[in-house]
């Protein structure tokens, strides 16, 4: 037996593995804004209703695949063997059109239209298509009508109703002679209550606590503490970010992080908890702004809500030359989440099934070309602007006054620092000189005035040369440290020596490394820090080289913790050097070395850094005593005359004294530019990633889509199917006034379309099983009575989410088993279902006692300042963490790993519902992801440190995970996988304790495995 190979069985003959998705999708709205653009503008004249030209259609999916005298015109999902594609690349004896070529872009879109398969909307089913000013059937169609408050119907069985919407299903399910399930038991009652509203499984004290109550309100006071529990708002806020397409980055071509998205997020989350009602969640997602001017203690609340609109995604590689494209899709996220309408499909011409026209589309268009949206930054503009305060316009105005005076204050600070380090240092140089020795720069820090440094090098006591040759004894040396980093100190020299000046220079160091590494220092010479090398020599942990012409030559072997003495001298006439590197009494010499070819004729510059010949670790290094000079050098076995380099006791006090004086400079510098730092980065006022108002004015429609093709001139106002509202005068973009009109009582949708969601989230499917589409296009309610009685209790009921979700729960529908004889849509049975993505994620951490529930905070993105992602290296990044998954970073280019493997949503368009596909790669996940091992390591070690016993533990583990305890076979079957387990563990000689723990783990992968764990019945 082997527990661990269950989630095989899941993945072959599992309830869900094919599991289809409603007619309504993203496949849809992308044949609408692309596709049927090109057909119509291309194709119908001579393949449409009135012509057919060698016996071809284009004007229907069917007739598109039956084709013509040639043949098929498409395969789906196969473009290469489709005609069509052969007729549009004008290929053999087919060219569509015969006059032009298309373009390869719309090629482009064309074969990945075929590759996807084709979507047409309706799919098969004929949908008629409509065309002219809106009609009475048009009116009459049943999203249109207004919401009713239909009588509850009479039913036979009046046992079994608890509430009425009971009456609605049963009265269904009694016409078909059919009888609803019976009761479910309670232990799966509270976990399907439990995974609805927090999307997490109860705990066994609370199965346990709801079994043994007896009260009549037990379950009602399940659903409330669940509905209070600040769980619920991230499960709920997350269906609603679903259908917002919310993301934290912007879509475009280099994908830029926006950092402060997330507070939309939060604010999703906090609506749901609060029970925010649902018109005004609304109204404050498209005019928050506007509504925080008569409500300033309200005012960072309401202008994050705006998210909505500012999360729209962005375009091409400078987003602003597509904005009538982010437009798009605010339109079209507004037209599906709130009205289950496809607003968008009506930008290229009117839409084609829906009483919605193009002039409809560019009133709302006028509304938000009229608002400027935060920009997130882009690969041509690559800092974020046009952010919203989150503070009122007085306080506002006052903060960034404080802040402009005090950035003015520090940044003056600094200047005038500056401006006295610059009137000491010459006089530091001039007692200095280069400081060679480095006897005027502080132990343990990066040297100083004169030189500069980068990465690990630091002057120490211990990198002290014995050699006095050049300075007199010293105190102090640079440490260069055992790593890959660059490592290095560097001077511009007093004197620019070249060979009309200078016939040769001379150069000294001292050396040595203590500890292995093959790569390479480099010692340079030359023209500024690696523009124009003369000299170059190298040594790592086994030799010195040189550098002659382009060609890298050893001098001599090395040994580990020797001091080394480098001489070099440099002929600039002859572009030659020579030298000896060694130690006293064992000096190596060389000779007629060529400068480097590049040399440019000046000799200003000399550095040690970590780009040697031979890349990688270097090894741990001490140099001292480095000196340029006119003269030749002692050799390092005779003692310093004292002229090259050598100070008074007045000059090291002059030393000491200017070196306090700039080092107090220096901290004083420090601290204002830390403040600087500081002030910069929290701005004077939070920001939030919003909209504001812009310039109002009234669109034209860009026929055909093309913004470069402007039509007519189209007033603001809502669509004419709803009343067709204009903007009032002096109201500014009109958001405000489509706020109102969206949540009006008498809008027929958007109560429809809420509470439709609301029940889809709790039986799997909605009335309406298309969510996002209440149009022609979409499937009739399958109990319309039941949709509108919910609608008006919804409204009458102030809008509250949370009072519908008692009323869906409390009633004997919700509360049916999963077994039975009636069809899915008559609801006589509970319908089974898949864990969504989170919900497997947080039910392993919260079983295992990892999930971490503090506040999630911002996503580690890079600096701003560090920002400069293209197209060819966009934005990318997964950022680990034990919070739920509501917290993920999620990305629009490049989807969440383990999100797009379980059906995530997809973060591009809005998600109505969540498909259940069955790969594979799920299997693996759950055998060999670090995650699963993870967490089931968490949950192993919980049940092996429990003080149970074997039975005990394992009636635990099934009750954490399963919320039932195991069955007889269960516990045989397990106990027998944990003997087998500790066996083998022993075998292999792990201690008991830690077998033990290992073997729990083991069988707590297989029960994160099972159907059980993974579905809700």
């Amino acid at each position: 037996m082997r527990l661990g190979l269950a989630w095989l069985v899941v993945m072959t003959v599992g309830p869900g593995s094919a599991v289809a998705a409603p007619p309504d999708g993203p496949g849809e709205a992308f044949f609408e804004q692309k596709v049927r653009p090109i057909l119509v503008a291309s194709c119908a004249k001579c393949h449409g209703a009135k012509k057919q030209e060698s016996g071809l259609r284009l004007d229907a999916r069917s007739a598109l695949i039956q084709g013509g005298d040639s043949g098929p015109a498409i395969v789906p999902g196969d473009p290469a063997k489709s005609l069509l594609m052969q007729a549009v690349n004008h290929q053999g004896d087919f060219a569509m059109p015969p006059t032009r070529k298309l373009s390869d872009e719309q090629i482009g879109v064309l074969k990945l239209w075929i590759e996807r398969g084709a979507p047409w909307p309706g799919g098969d089913r004929p949908v008629a298509v409509r065309s002219g000013a809106i009609t009475d059937e048009d009116r009459r169609f049943w999203s249109f009508q207004p919401v009713v408050d239909p009588p509850v119907p009479a039913v036979a069985d009046r046992a079994w109703p608890r509430t009425e919407i009971d009456a609605f299903i049963l009265a269904r399910l009694e016409t078909a002679s059919l009888k609803p399930s019976p009761q479910v038991d309670r232990r799966t009652l509270i976990r399907r209550a439990s995974f609805d509203l927090i999307g997490l499984p109860p705990t066994p004290a609370e199965v346990a606590a709801f079994v043994a109550d007896p009260a009549p309100d037990a379950f009602a006071r399940v659903v409330d503490r669940l509905l209070a529990s600040p769980r619920y708002g991230e499960r709920w806020g997350r269906h609603w970010l679903d259908v917002v397409r919310y993301a934290d980055t912007a879509g475009e071509t280099a994908d830029f992080p926006i950092r402060e998205a997330r507070l939309y997020r939060d604010y999703v989350i906090d609506a749901f908890n609060h029970d925010k009602p649902y018109d005004q969640f609304i109204r404050e997602q498209v005019a928050g702004d506007l509504i925080a001017a008569t409500t300033p203690a309200n005012h960072a609340e309401l202008v994050t809500a705006t998210g909505f609109i500012a999360t729209s995604r962005r375009f091409g590689f400078d987003p602003q030359n597509y904005q009538h494209l982010t437009i798009q899709d605010t339109i079209d996220t507004v037209g599906q989440a709130v009205l289950g309408l496809s607003l968008g499909c009506a930008r290229c011409h009117d839409h084609k099934f829906d009483p919605i026209s193009a002039a409809d589309y560019y009133a709302l268009y006028g509304i938000f070309d009229s608002t400027r949206y935060a920009f997130p930054g882009s690969e041509e503009k690559n800092r974020p602007r046009d952010l919203v305060p989150m503070v009122p316009p007085a306080e506002a105005a006052a903060r960034q006054k404080t802040y402009d005076e005090t950035l003015a204050r520090l940044i003056a600070e600094v200047k005038e620092v500056d401006a006295r380090k610059a009137a000491i240092e010459p006089e530091f140089r001039a007692v200095v000189g280069i400081d060679g020795s480095f006897e005027a720069q502080k132990i343990a820090m990066g040297p100083g005035i004169p030189w500069g440094y980068f990465d690990g090098a630091r002057v120490t006591a211990s990198s002290q040369s014995p050699y006095t040759n050049v300075y007199p004894t010293g105190s102090r040396g640079i440490s260069l440290p055992n790593n890959a980093a660059n490592n290095a100190i560097v001077q511009t020299l007093p004197v620019n020596r070249k060979p009309e000046t200078h016939d040769r220079v001379y150069y000294n160091l001292d050396f040595r490394f203590a500890s292995g590494g093959n790569g390479t220092y480099r010692i340079y010479l030359g023209h500024g820090p690696g523009q124009s090398a003369a000299v170059e020599l190298y040594f790592n942990a086994h030799q010195f080289f040189v550098r002659s012409g382009d060609a890298h030559e050893p001098v001599r072997e090395l040994r580990e913790g020797v001091w080394y003495n480098l001489q070099v001298v440099a002929d600039l006439d002859a572009r030659t050097y020579s030298g000896t590197v060694g130690l006293p009494g064992e000096l190596t010499r060389f000779s007629g070395k060529a400068f480097s070819s590049g040399w440019d004729g000046n000799l200003d510059c000399t550095f040690i850094d970590g780009y040697g010949q031979i890349p990688g670790h270097k090894p741990a290094s001490d140099v001292d005593n480095l000196a340029v000079s006119d003269a030749p050098f002692p050799p390092p076995d005779e003692p310093s005359a004292g002229s090259a380099s050598d100070r008074s006791i007045e000059a090291y006090t002059k030393v000491g004294t200017l070196r306090a004086a700039l080092g107090d400079l220096d901290a004083r510098r420090a601290v204002a530019e830390q403040a600087r730092t500081a002030l910069q980065t929290a701005g004077p006022f939070p920001l939030a990633y919003g909209v504001t108002e812009g310039n109002a004015h009234d669109a034209r429609v860009q026929k055909r889509g093309e913004p470069t093709t402007p039509g007519d001139e189209v007033p603001r106002r809502f669509l004419q199917i709803l009343g067709g509202d204009r903007v009032p005068p002096d109201s500014g973009s009109g958001r405000l006034a489509l706020a109102e009109w969206l949540t009006r009582p008498t809008n027929p949708l958007t109560s429809r379309v809420m509470v439709n969601r609301v029940w889809q989230h709790h039986f799997g499917r909605g009335l309406v099983a298309t969510e996002n589409d209440f149009g022609r296009r979409g499937l009739a309610p399958t109990h319309p009575e039941l949709l509108d009685h919910l609608a008006r209790r919804f409204i009458n009921g102030g809008w509250s989410v949370k009072s519908l979700h008692r009323l869906i729960m409390l009633s004997s529908v919700y509360q049916t088993a999963g077994a039975g004889d009636s069809a899915p849509d008559l609801l006589g049975r509970f319908p089974r279902r898949r864990l969504d993505a989170e919900e497997i994620r947080d039910a392993m951490l919260f079983t295992a006692g990892t999930l971490d529930t503090t506040p999630a905070g911002p996503h580690p993105f890079p600096p701003v300042e560090t920002w400069g992602f293209t197209q060819h290296s966009p934005f990318a990044a997964v950022y680990e963490s034990n919070r739920r998954s509501v917290y993920l970073m999620t990305q629009r280019l490049k989807r969440h790993p383990y999100l797009a493997l379980f059906d995530g949503p997809d973060p591009n368009s809005s998600s109505p519902h969540r498909s259940a596909t069955t790969v594979p790669t799920q299997a693996l996940f759950f055998m060999n992801d670090p995650f699963v091992h993870g967490q089931a390591a968490a949950l192993g070690r919980r049940l092996a440190s429990a003080d149970l016993d074997d039975r005990a533990r394992l009636r635990l583990a099934f009750e954490t995970t399963l919320s039932r305890p195991p069955s007889a076979d269960d516990e045989a079957d397990a106990l027998a996988f944990l003997a087998a387990e500790r066996e083998d563990l022993g075998a292999s000689n792990v201690a008991p304790p830690e077998a033990d723990a290992l073997a729990w783990s083991a069988l707590a992968r297989t029960l994160y495995s099972r159907n059980e764990f993974l579905f809700v019945d």
